[in-house]
């Protein structure tokens, strides 16, 4: 389904968790801007570490995942924007 570029991506896939490849996907899709897409990464990494490790199998590596996502953001070029 492609999302207008005023809406953000959503937390959930399908009601299922996020996975990298959910986080992938929104960092290609041309109709977020970088702001978006680091907000969007701020939100589900709030909700990840709000989250008891024990009910959300993964949430460790995703994490990281958004973590170094982010932190590629400060040095220079978004990540998020090169993915255009």
């Amino acid at each position: 389904m492609q999302k207008s570029p005023e809406s953000a991506p959503p937390l959930h896939h399908d009601g299922n968790p996020i996975t990298v490849e959910d986080i992938n996907e929104v960092l290609a899709n041309e109709g977020y801007s970088a702001d978006q897409r680091k907000g969007w990464l701020k939100e589900v990494l709030t909700e990840l570490t709000s989250r008891n490790r024990d009910d959300a199998p993964g949430r460790d590596h995703l994490v990281a995942h958004i973590k170094a996502i982010l932190n590629d953001n400060q040095d220079g070029e978004p990540i998020a924007e090169e993915a255009i």
